[in-house]
């Protein structure tokens, strides 16, 4: 069974509490209208987890809610799969709903905000941990690449420029493994600042990260470039952590409201 968490839409982006999506209750049921886009695994999704504004004059505290809506019932539109840069193995497409009853409501009505946000600190440190594992592997390759090839008849592990390369990527990811242990250390705790950590967690990792990436790319020429070496294919999937489970933008925002409170 496949859940695909329907939460984007076309206009709000990774601004997600400016969505249009509407839930209407009649009697004990909910009927959804509304669209949702760059959705991971909708066209082969069993079941949508949606949100929408159940009141839409009380915004997202408290006005949000969400619901499980099955893929094959009557009005759900799926669209997809939509080609992309990187992460080709996970599809990804959109959901339009026209009038659909909901299955249920996961929550009490108005809860939904409290419950992505816990949803997001949890995603955010999980994948801020997998992306680190990416430039780990990358940079190993590099480091192979770097003991069995010469330039000018010395290896590139022994020359400066190539080994300045590695050493960057070897502070980053100390530096980032530490913000991440300290992300899942305070969700642990169930401390109130772990929404904060895994947002500095995942900017750390997504920003820096990819100028890592980009540098060890680099440092291997046109051996990086092709993509039977898989470099190229690792650089363009880690691009994509700078979008989603909220863009480096969003990151920043939550990190500034938290400096201001």
């Amino acid at each position: 069974m496949i859940i695909a968490s329907a939460i984007t839409e076309k206009e709000s982006g990774s601004d997600a509490y400016s969505m249009k999506t509407t839930a209407v209750k009649n009697g004990d049921d909910y009927y959804l209208n509304g669209s949702k886009y760059y959705i991971t695994n909708a066209p082969i999704a069993d079941y949508f987890l949606v949100y929408a504004f159940t009141d839409v004059n009380k915004g997202s505290i408290g006005g949000l809610s969400a619901f499980l809506v099955d893929a094959k019932q009557s009005g759900v539109e799926v669209m997809g799969p939509l080609e992309k840069m990187g992460l080709r193995t996970a599809q990804m497409g959109g959901v339009q709903l026209k009038n659909v009853k909901a299955i249920c409501r996961l929550g009490e009505e108005g809860a939904a905000t409290a419950m992505f946000n816990e949803a997001m600190t949890w995603e955010r440190i999980i994948l801020s941990a997998l992306n680190l594992g990416i430039v780990v592997r990358v940079k190993e390759q590099v480091q192979q690449f770097g003991e069995e090839n010469n330039r000018g008849g010395k290896k590139l592990n022994e020359q400066s420029e190539f080994v300045e390369v590695v050493s960057h990527a070897d502070v980053f990811l100390e530096n980032a493994w530490n913000k991440i242990i300290y992300a899942a250390k305070a969700l642990d705790e169930n401390s109130k600042q772990s929404f904060l950590k895994a947002s500095v967690a995942k900017l750390l990792v997504a920003e820096q990260g990819e100028k890592v990436m980009r540098q060890l790319q680099q440092s291997t020429g046109a051996y990086g470039y092709l993509s039977k070496n898989g470099i190229e294919r690792d650089y363009r999937d880690f691009l994509a952590f700078t979008i989603y489970s909220g863009s480096n933008y969003v990151q920043n925002k939550i990190i500034s409201s938290f400096s201001h409170s």
